[in-house]
């Protein structure tokens, strides 16, 4: 959670914010402040700007760059437009320097299912799943990103997003975008084995 959530006065930046985390996530193969053991910790380092320990685990410059550039406040934070214009997400001849920073299979432990149900791949709703439901919450938050829209925005309650979400269903806003950059890198979320 973006820390103007707490004074229940953000816009849609808390979405870039959110996407920095899990791209960090994606990257460590750590949950953010994993240092912390309750969510008082938690709240005290993101509400005073204090950086997840895993930060220091990026090594690739541009990935840290832009992983910063998501915490920043929320007066000097970054658009989803403005973030999409990075090269390091530009395609070059079919892939992007996103795909050549992935890590190595199975290196995240499993541990017990937790998130938004807008953002949990089918699978964890199992309780057997691995590191590519990450990829299943980065497709996400690319898709709100890029839409504007929480996913399954057009279900009323949780119920209803997880039956679409276990039964395969794409969100309806999947069909707004129009980017073929983006669309590309949807049809490759939503072709992967955890959908």
């Amino acid at each position: 959670m973006a820390p103007e959530c707490y004074d229940r006065e953000y816009n849609e930046l808390v979405d870039t914010y959110a996407f920095g985390m899990c791209f960090l996530e994606m990257v460590t193969g750590e949950y953010p402040y994993i240092e912390c053991s309750n969510q008082i910790q938690i709240f005290k380092k993101v509400y005073t700007g204090v950086k997840p320990k895993s930060l220091g685990q990026v090594k690739d410059s541009r990935v840290k760059d832009i992983i910063e550039k998501c915490m920043l406040p929320m007066s000097v934070r970054p658009y989803a437009e403005e973030l999409l214009k990075y090269p390091f997400f530009l395609y070059n001849g079919g892939s992007s320097t996103l795909e050549a920073c992935a890590p190595a299979p199975n290196f995240v432990k499993e541990v017990k299912a937790k998130g938004t149900p807008e953002f949990m791949a089918p699978e964890c709703y199992d309780r057997e799943y691995n590191e590519l439901v990450d990829t299943y919450a980065f497709g996400m938050c690319f898709l709100e990103m890029v839409t504007g829209e929480y996913p399954y925005i057009e279900c009323s309650n949780q119920i209803q997003i997880f039956k679409k979400v276990y039964t395969g269903v794409k969100p309806k806003s999947l069909g707004q975008v129009k980017d073929s950059r983006s669309e590309r890198y949807n049809r490759k979320v939503y072709a992967s084995p955890v959908c």
